[in-house]
């Protein structure tokens, strides 16, 4: 009874909020997905189409698969009506690329200088690369492991490449047992190995050249 009290709330909130949005956001797009997305990374790809729309891309993981999402809307001026007065536009989102994945996807990233490689983190202690640029079609799904990376015991939530040119190959991920490893994918070695021996976990790493910053959130 708990429960069903409880989903009544989430779904008179979810439509309340339904009915607001148009008047809290210039363009807000609804797409529902079989398993929720713990993580979502915009990639630096555009496309003009016909008709005046632009096709923006996202890449999502789920409990099973690595996707790519196309998100098709029209190019808006500037000087359109205000917030809540705009026309209705046909926006549309597609799953254009579906890539098996070992268990749920926790992080991914996309490595900068090679847009066709995403690195991912899961449910175990792996890192692992794949190829996301594969013909979609619904009835055959694509597996694109390419590496699977060691040196963490748990799994974990930081992940980040390296964004200069220099080493662009380097790739960091801190885990829950207060480690950060550092592979160089291009020959696949260890660069930096971190033990913190504290007591806080990594859930942030970033490479700022040949620098790692960790934060513990």
């Amino acid at each position: 009874m708990l429960q069903q009290k409880q989903d009544e709330l989430i779904s008179a909130e979810y439509l309340t909020w339904r009915e607001a949005a148009p008047f809290l956001y210039s363009t807000v797009f609804v797409h529902s997905l079989k398993w929720p997305s713990l993580t979502v990374q915009w990639v630096p790809e555009v496309t003009e189409e016909a008709d005046s729309m632009t096709s923006y891309y996202a890449l999502l993981g789920d409990d099973n698969y690595l996707m790519k999402m196309k998100l098709t809307m029209p190019v808006e001026d500037e000087e359109e009506a205000e917030i809540g007065e705009q026309e209705e536009h046909e926006c549309s989102v597609a799953t254009i690329r579906k890539v098996k994945h070992a268990g749920g996807v926790h992080k991914l990233r996309q490595m900068p200088s090679r847009p066709s490689i995403v690195a991912t983190k899961g449910t175990d202690a792996l890192v692992r690369l794949y190829g996301i640029n594969h013909e979609f079609s619904p009835d055959k799904m694509i597996n694109g492991h390419v590496l699977s990376l060691a040196g963490l015991s748990k799994t974990g939530w930081a992940l980040d490449w390296n964004p200069h040119h220099e080493r662009a190959s380097y790739l960091a991920s801190g885990s829950d047992d207060n480690l950060v490893c550092v592979w160089d994918v291009q020959v696949v070695r260890f660069v930096i190995f971190v033990d913190s021996r504290l007591s806080f976990l990594f859930g942030v790493v970033c490479l700022m050249y040949f620098f790692v910053v960790c934060e513990n959130v």
